[in-house]
């Protein structure tokens, strides 16, 4: 009887790793129709300001663009931000991408960074004022150039590849 018994388990166990079959189409992807996605908790807020669960920056990677981003390598690279210029290393000048817009349409521009950074610094609930800290000022040149202004502590700008929104 346990013959039978494990027969049946090994049986079992090997009808469940099978190929199946499924609904597999191998055409051209098409655009359109819904993901479902499974987050292990409930997020809190969509505002990367009040945020301070990981689960919420998986998701914020996804909806929100930065000024910066790390590939795999873990090198920097341009996000909305086109170039940079750090040669006074307490003054950061970035040239933002041109054409860009918020999903209202609002245009992104030099001025809609200089307002995110100081709502950041400043906010009564915001969770970054601890990666911004360094940062003194925003100065806005021109819609696609702004100059961070820091103190002569340890750059804070990498840390900016993170921080959506």
């Amino acid at each position: 009887m346990r013959r039978v018994g494990v027969g049946f388990i090994c049986l079992a166990l090997i009808a469940s790793c099978g190929g199946g079959g499924g609904n597999q189409s191998s055409g051209t992807p098409k655009n359109g129709g819904t993901a479902t996605i499974a987050l292990e908790s409930e997020l809190r807020t969509l505002d990367p300001m009040d945020s301070s669960l990981l689960v919420e920056r998986e998701v914020f990677y996804n909806l929100y663009d930065s000024l910066f981003t790390i590939d795999p390598s873990l090198t920097i690279k341009s996000g909305l931000v086109k170039s940079w210029d750090v040669s006074d290393p307490l003054n950061y000048k970035f040239t933002l991408q041109s054409g860009v817009k918020y999903q209202d349409g609002t245009p992104f521009n030099g001025a809609s960074v200089k307002a995110n950074i100081e709502r950041y610094k400043t906010g009564a609930t915001s969770r970054r004022k601890s990666d911004l800290a360094s940062v003194n000022s925003v100065e806005v040149t021109d819609d696609t150039h702004v100059v961070f202004s820091e103190s002569p502590t340890p750059r804070c700008w990498p840390r900016w590849s993170t921080a959506r929104g």
